[in-house]
């Protein structure tokens, strides 16, 4: 994937503010505003929408908002979009949302596959931060690793 570093600087100004001000709303709580002006700076992004390096950053809000009003089916859909659009190897959050969103869809073995991709990058460090139930999850259902 090509990423384009610069948006018109505009455009970029205006999505950088409206996942600032969801930022803000998510903080103090009012998920619903955020969700709202994190759909707004998604549907400002010029297709193809995976070619920006902002996607991520857009994806994740929208997940994080997702996930905290429980709707873990778009959550688990937003989480897919951030972490195809992250160009970091080593980032362990989207695997972490993914698993997270997995196992609350109760696909287990989905959520074990992404939070060992994420383990095998940070170990404990790839869950700090998130509700303790995952890593104990994962610790209680994780195979040894296979040699070679």
């Amino acid at each position: 994937m090509t990423q384009h570093e610069d948006l018109d600087a505009e455009l970029d100004n205006r999505i950088t503010m409206l996942v600032e001000a969801g930022n803000i709303h998510h903080d103090n709580a009012n998920v619903t505003d955020a969700l709202a002006a994190y759909q707004q700076a998604w549907g400002l992004l010029p297709e193809p929408k995976m070619a920006w390096s902002v996607t991520g950053w857009v994806a994740a809000c929208l997940y994080s908002a997702c996930f905290d009003l429980q709707n873990f089916a778009a959550a688990k859909t937003w989480g897919e979009i951030a972490l195809a659009a992250n160009s970091s190897a080593i980032d362990t959050a989207p695997l972490i949302d993914l698993g997270m969103a997995c196992y609350e869809l109760k696909e287990y073995d989905a959520a074990l596959n992404y939070f060992a991709q994420a383990w095998h990058y940070g170990q404990r460090r790839a869950f700090q931060g998130r509700p303790q139930k995952y890593l104990d999850y994962f610790l209680q259902n994780r195979t040894a690793p296979s040699s070679g």
